[in-house]
């Protein structure tokens, strides 16, 4: 698979994760603050990170081991991720609670669509 094919598959998941997350955020009139957007950098990150430990393991073309370590390592790392910065989420304090929601909604969404995009992908025989 060409390179810039692989490196748009990469940055897809935490795109789309970011414009969920600004979406949910103004349908709910949430005033947005530069912790929101701080925010946004962590989803990122992390969701580019996600996106290439899957690609890398369905790469490697080992059917086994590789991708059920990427897969479960991906899970709960996301997991894990996620319930804490949700946790943060319930805080009242305004800058918590930016942090919190922002990066909280957006690892969790970041890997969903990296594993969607990852089982579509991946029956493919260029792939």
């Amino acid at each position: 698979r060409p390179r810039t094919v692989r490196t748009m598959l990469s940055r897809a998941p935490p795109l789309l994760a970011i414009l969920v997350v600004l979406g949910v955020l103004g349908a709910t009139r949430t005033p947005l603050n530069v912790f929101h957007v701080v925010s946004l950098l962590l989803v990122l990150a992390s969701g580019v990170d996600y996106a290439v430990f899957l690609s890398d393991s369905q790469r490697s073309r080992a059917d086994g081991p590789a991708v059920v370590v990427a897969s479960v390592s991906v899970g709960f790392s996301a997991l894990t991720t996620g319930l804490v910065f949700g946790v943060l989420a319930l805080c009242q304090t305004p800058v918590l609670r930016a942090l919190g929601l922002t990066v909280g909604g957006g690892i969790l969404l970041s890997a969903v669509f990296a594993f969607c995009i990852h089982g579509v992908t991946r029956g493919r025989a260029d792939a």
